[in-house]
């Protein structure tokens, strides 16, 4: 069994509809890298029902209550299989092969330098205690 690179948690609260949109984005988007998807369900009254994804590593817990944003992310780490954990938005669209390229950069970037770019919507959360948490997605303003 090849080993999870990068563990992706994604959180729903109500939003079935535009959280199944990010999840096949990742799934259709994310290739040469090896990937899990952990999906919090944070205690949502509308749940996403019927899904499949052509994907190995797919990991789905449902919370009872809504614990909160940052627990539930938090519960999303704890989880992971993955030597790096992004923490992506519901609302995120991944495309053209993003998380390769933010894996490479994250890799390459001195851990006590702020890469040269700005976060839209993810973050990196690195096992390493020394490392800071950064985040990493290309952003072109207009």
């Amino acid at each position: 069994m090849e080993k999870v690179k990068v563990s992706v948690v994604v959180i729903n609260y109500n939003t079935p509809e535009v959280t199944l949109k990010c999840l096949q984005s990742l799934a259709k988007n994310t290739k040469k890298v090896s990937f899990e998807i952990i999906l919090i369900d944070n205690g949502s009254t509308k749940t996403i029902k019927n899904f499949k994804f052509k994907i190995k590593n797919y990991t789905y817990l449902k919370n009872k209550k809504n614990l909160g944003f940052a627990k539930a992310n938090n519960q999303g780490i704890g989880a992971a299989k993955g030597e790096y954990v992004l923490l992506l938005n519901s609302d995120t669209l991944v495309t053209s092969n993003v998380v390769p390229k933010w894996l490479n950069g994250w890799i390459n970037t001195p851990k006590l330098v702020l890469p040269p770019v700005s976060c839209l919507t993810a973050t990196v959360v690195c096992r390493e205690p020394a490392a800071i948490s950064q985040s990493l997605f290309e952003y072109s303003p207009g």
